[in-house]
């Protein structure tokens, strides 16, 4: 694939005014606006959606305001192919470390994690990365974890066949990311976001299930199990609802500052489902909130519901594919 002759041109800007750039006289978004948005458009991207289509329907959506949970923001740009999200692009001040920074790459590999997606970009034009979102991020994750592609911006045109054939939009159109991977491998350390969330959910069911058997003697074993899958459904449910914006941020969280959690999680959980009665069917949440009173240590509780929270958490509902949260509200439905 020949390299564009607006992408050397765009190198040479750059090499020109680095100078310039990296003594803090650009701003992120006039970065983004003179370097990183006209790469995007050599890719054959839509940035500015010329094609006139309607918002939920664009190429690329792009994100400049917080998302739901908290202060975290959404990656700045995600790539779709049909209205399927195929990567995201997260751009950062030209004095960024894109090298070594720990906390914006950990971010951009939850997001993209948590949506399923197989790659994912982290730039300032300067420098270029590349992670593969397939392994499971972590917060203490160095910044090289997962990074299979780093250059500087003088690379671009000796590598632009490297970039071209996993971001093109023409490519994406004709293959997929699936077609640049290891046919017959699982590279060390991946694992899709729902199968990751199925383990946890079964090991604190697990904890919570051992408790539950030691304080309430009266129960069966199939009460002491249903019970604590209620109670974790409950919690990733609570959860869900924050991260998407149907109920207020940190309301479950809120439940730590006082005792007796689970009977007040209960509450929580009943009230939320009679204020959100119209959109509720879409998780597959049954009503199932009349279920045994239990005795549960408060600490327990606690640990579960903190490991939903970033940064502890690698999800990041509000991206989560409905499939993936269908499949684990439904896994944990207790009859």
């Amino acid at each position: 694939m020949p390299v564009p002759e607006e992408l050397l041109s765009l190198v040479r800007q750059f090499d020109e005014r680095r100078d310039t750039i990296s003594a803090g006289y650009f701003s992120e978004a006039r970065l983004r606006r003179s370097f990183v948005e006209p790469m995007l458009r050599i890719l054959g991207w839509d940035i500015d959606n010329r094609q006139g289509l309607p918002e939920d329907e664009r190429e690329v959506i792009l994100s400049d305001s917080p998302s739901y949970t908290g202060t975290l923001k959404a990656p700045d740009y995600c790539f779709r192919i049909d209205g399927i999200p195929k990567f995201y692009l997260e751009a950062k001040k030209p004095s960024a470390d894109i090298k070594h920074g720990i906390r914006p790459a950990y971010q951009l590999r939850r997001f993209a994690w948590s949506a399923n997606l197989l790659f994912s970009i982290f730039t300032d034009f300067e420098e270029f990365s590349v992670y593969d979102c397939r392994i499971r991020p972590h917060k203490d994750d160095r910044a090289s974890r997962a990074r299979v592609l780093y250059l500087k911006y003088d690379q671009y045109p000796e590598r632009w066949q490297d970039i071209a054939s996993l971001f093109s939009k023409y490519v994406l159109r004709l293959s997929s990311f699936e077609d640049h991977l290891e046919p017959k491998q699982k590279k060390h350390g991946t694992i899709e976001v729902g199968e990751s969330l199925s383990g946890d959910y079964e090991h604190w069911r697990d904890q919570l299930a051992h408790n539950i058997a030691v304080k309430n003697k009266g129960l069966s074993h199939r009460e002491q199990s249903a019970a604590a899958r209620r109670i974790v459904k409950r919690i990733i449910f609570l959860k869900i609802c924050e991260d998407r914006g149907i109920e207020p941020f940190g309301q479950l969280r809120n439940l730590l500052e006082g005792g007796d959690i689970n009977s007040r999680l209960g509450e929580l959980c009943g009230q939320v489902l009679e204020r959100n009665k119209s959109c509720l069917p879409n998780f597959g949440m049954e009503n199932d909130m009349s279920a045994h009173d239990v005795i549960i240590e408060d600490i327990l509780l606690n640990h579960v519901i903190e490991s939903l929270y970033y940064p502890e958490s690698p999800y990041e509902f509000s991206v989560m594919p409905d499939e993936v949260i269908g499949r684990i509200l439904a896994h944990s439905t207790v009859t």
